[in-house]
C-alpha cells in the first residue's frame, strides 16, 4: 500500500493543478475505480472528495484484514472517530437543511459501518429519528 501514497514529485504537481485537473490525475492511479464509479454522481471538487472518501474507507478495511487479532481492536479503537465523523456529519447536515447527498458526500463508512446504515440514517428526517436509530433503547 505505500507504493500506492502519491510521491512527493507528483504531490508538488498537484498543488499547482485545479480541481478537474486533478481528478484527471486521480484516474490514472489507484483512485482510478472510485472517480470512474462516482463520476456520474458528482463533479468538480465533490467527485474528489467523494473518491478520496472511499478510497480511504476502502484502504481502512484492507488494514483492517492485514492486522493481527490484537492489532484489529487497536485499528478498530482508533478507527471508531471516524463512525463517530459520520454520525455529527449526518446530524450537522441535517441541521443545515443539507442534502442527503451533499451528507454522504462527506461520509466515510469504516470498521462495520455500512453504506446502508448511514443511508438509513441519512433517510431520517429529523435528528431525534437519527439519535433514536442509533440507540432503539432509549
Amino acid at each position: 500500500m505505500k507504493t500506492e501514497l502519491v510521491d512527493k514529485q507528483n504531490y508538488q504537481k498537484l498543488m499547482k493543478m485545479s480541481v478537474n485537473e486533478i481528478v484527471q490525475f486521480l484516474q490514472q492511479t489507484t483512485y482510478k475505480k472510485e472517480v470512474n464509479a462516482l463520476g456520474m454522481k458528482y463533479s468538480g471538487i465533490e467527485l474528489l472528495e467523494a473518491a478520496l472518501n472511499i478510497n480511504s474507507a476502502n484502504t481502512y478495511e484492507k488494514i483492517l484484514a492485514m492486522s493481527s487479532r490484537e492489532m484489529k481492536e487497536v485499528v478498530g479503537v482508533l478507527l471508531k472517530r471516524f463512525e463517530t465523523n459520520n454520525i455529527k456529519n449526518i446530524i450537522r447536515g441535517k441541521f443545515a437543511g443539507a442534502t442527503s447527498e451533499e451528507i454522504s458526500a462527506s461520509l466515510i463508512p469504516v470498521n462495520g459501518t455500512d453504506l446502508d446504515t448511514l443511508t438509513g440514517l441519512l433517510k431520517k428526517e429529523k435528528i431525534a429519528d437519527i439519535l433514536l436509530a442509533l440507540n432503539p433503547s432509549v
